[in-house]
Parts: C-alpha cells; structure tokens; sequence
C-alpha cells in the first residue's frame, strides 16, 4: 500500500523496524525532542522507537489509520528524518501531519519538500479532505513550515500538558485538499 515518494532531493519510504535505531538515536536529543507534543516520553526509554513502531506506527500502517515515511537524502540515502500521518476520524478524511528532522540537516527546507510531497500522496491516494497541524507558538521553524505549504491559520489552542520546552501555546494549521492542490497543481 505505502510505496517510496521521491523528489528532487528526497526519497520518502516507509518506515520499518529496521528504523528502529535511528529514530532511536535522535529521540534522545533534546533538540529534536524539544517541540514534541507531551506522549513522547521524556526521557525517551531504550526501548522506545521499538515500541512505537511495533505497538503504535506499524499497526496503523496495516490497518490504514497511520503512516511514518522516513526521509532520506538521494545524495547519500541517509535518513535525515521523518514525516508522518495520523488519521483524525473514522472516515479517514481528516489526517494530522507531524515531522522531526535531524538536528545536522535543518535548514536546508527538506520538511517542507518531504511534507509537500507527501501530501500530495495522501490527497492522491486516499480519501482525505483535509490535513491538519499544530506547532509550539515558539517553534518559529515549524510555523514557516506551515506557511511555505499554504497551510491556513486556524488559531492558537492552549496545549495541557505542555509542550517538551513547556510552551503551552499550540498554533494550528489546516490544509485542505482543494486548497493544496489549488496551490501546488504543477508540483
């Protein structure tokens, strides 16, 4: 069902166990885990990507209610990060977007590339009507993520518990697929 999304400079695929240790190895950064939403566990445990792929993503990758791409570099094929789905209702019309990219590769606008492209995917391929996301008020990177795709401001919400950086101001965001496709019909 999930198969590789490529672009210029990225090649999204779907995650495996085998990805275990990466996600690992970035998970106890405390730059990557900063702008996490509260359930990521802080400190994150050994154990954690291997849990979360096997109990949390890998499930709902088989039973269609999630998917986790991990982004690499076509240069080098390192993975770099990853950008994920969550279906939001039963329907499956509304997804929610996340994304986390190593600290040694931000700044180069591979989210928004990798984000991009996998919403078109999802647009494409399933029945979504809508993505949506949030960020810390403070995560002023993401927030341009945001804005570079199209996505429309939706508000601030007060987020309990608390962000990882203790921001309890979450923006939020909506992209939906009218409007995506309105703005990136030649990508």
């Amino acid at each position: 069902m999930f198969t590789p999304i490529h672009t210029p400079r990225l090649t999204l695929r779907p995650a495996t166990m085998e990805d275990a240790d990466f996600i690992q190895a970035h998970f106890s950064l405390p730059e990557v885990l900063e702008f996490l939403p509260p359930e990521v566990p802080n400190p994150y445990p050994a154990d954690g990507a291997n849990f979360y792929l096997s109990q949390i993503m890998l499930p709902a990758m088989e039973d269609g209610t999630g998917v986790e791409y991990i982004i690499e570099t076509k240069d080098a094929g390192t993975p770099v990060g990853t950008v994920m789905f969550e279906a939001k209702n039963d329907a499956r019309t509304v997804w929610r977007i996340g994304f986390w990219l190593a600290p040694s590769h931000q700044g180069r606008g591979y989210v928004t590339e990798a984000s991009q492209a996998a919403m078109h995917w999802l647009f494409s391929s399933t029945p979504a009507t809508e993505v949506v996301t949030g960020n810390a008020a403070t995560n002023v990177a993401s927030a341009r993520i945001q804005q570079k795709n199209g996505f429309l401001p939706k508000g601030t919400v007060v987020q309990m518990p608390p962000f990882r950086n203790g921001d309890t101001v979450a923006e939020q965001w909506s992209m939906p697929r009218d409007h995506f496709f309105t703005l990136h019909a030649t990508k």
